[in-house]
């Protein structure tokens, strides 16, 4: 029941906006061929939390990324855009960044495709893609991360008039994670971006979690995973997204099965050009 609650309290928030006229070029720029994105950038991330957007970057665009978690351990991420449909990425990471321990790189590349279908028009824009980078510890028996990778998956964003008076953008995404030790399930995920301005913008995401341990008291509680973001674009090509991770508590540390709590995050971002 509380899966499908929060379910419903992210699917009605469009329903109180209505769609932009096609004809309505307040919030849209006109790309060609019919084809319409947001003008100032509900679109412009490439994921909500951790969750992708059907957004790419646009061609010969790079984006270039650090995340910073709890247990000093920090995701990089680098993307570049390919013809305008395509990008491709590569990820690394480590934990004890900071502190006395011992750093441990992770023992895999992350890699990150993705494939344009759609561009948002009177349709979402439809976007498939594949990425094996996940977030926290690497659990060698379980061949798993703690936040698992979304691995295959397709996704839908579309863009409203949203109700602050402002731009929103819903996305919408089925997966199935190649971590599939413990449980093999294809996993749901949705969220949403609200702008209120060209600097500042709040998102919001659940993933399902169907895929994650739960009889045994692994990684999952069952609870699913429900993340919050604050996003901050500074000027120029830099952005800051403060992040509250697990709302819900629903991860649990696997060696003392007591659950992980809210994991406070920040993540630099920077894009260019060639």
């Amino acid at each position: 029941m509380k899966k499908l609650a929060i379910m419903v309290m992210f699917l009605m928030l469009p329903l109180a906006s209505y769609a932009q006229d096609d004809d309505d070029m307040g919030l849209y720029e006109n790309l060609g061929g019919g084809d319409f994105l947001p003008a100032y950038g509900s679109m412009s991330n490439l994921f909500l939390v951790n969750s992708p957007t059907a957004n790419l970057p646009t061609h010969g665009e790079y984006r270039v990324s650090g995340r910073m978690m709890g247990g000093d351990s920090w995701v990089a991420r680098t993307e570049i855009g390919i013809g305008g449909r395509f990008s491709v990425g590569v990820a690394w990471g480590m934990l004890g960044l900071l502190g006395t321990v011992d750093v441990e790189i992770y023992e895999k590349t992350g890699l990150s495709l993705r494939l344009r279908l759609a561009n948002e028009g009177p349709l979402p824009a439809f976007l498939i893609g594949f990425d094996n980078q996940g977030y926290g510890s690497w659990d060698e028996n379980l061949q798993r991360y703690a936040r698992k990778s979304k691995g295959f998956y397709v996704v839908m964003t579309r863009s409203w008039y949203g109700a602050f008076g402002s731009d929103l953008a819903t996305s919408l995404g089925v997966n199935y994670s190649l971590e599939r030790e413990d449980e093999d399930s294809a996993d749901a995920f949705f969220g949403l971006e609200q702008h209120f301005d060209s600097s500042f913008s709040l998102l919001a995401e659940y993933e399902l979690g169907l895929d994650d341990r739960r009889q045994d008291d692994h990684y999952g509680e069952g609870n699913g995973w429900l993340d919050l973001a604050f996003n901050w674009k500074v000027g120029g090509n830099f952005s800051f997204k403060f992040i509250l991770s697990d709302l819900l508590k629903n991860g649990v540390d696997p060696v003392t099965t007591e659950a992980f709590g809210i994991d406070r995050q920040l993540v630099i971002n920077f894009g260019g050009s060639f």
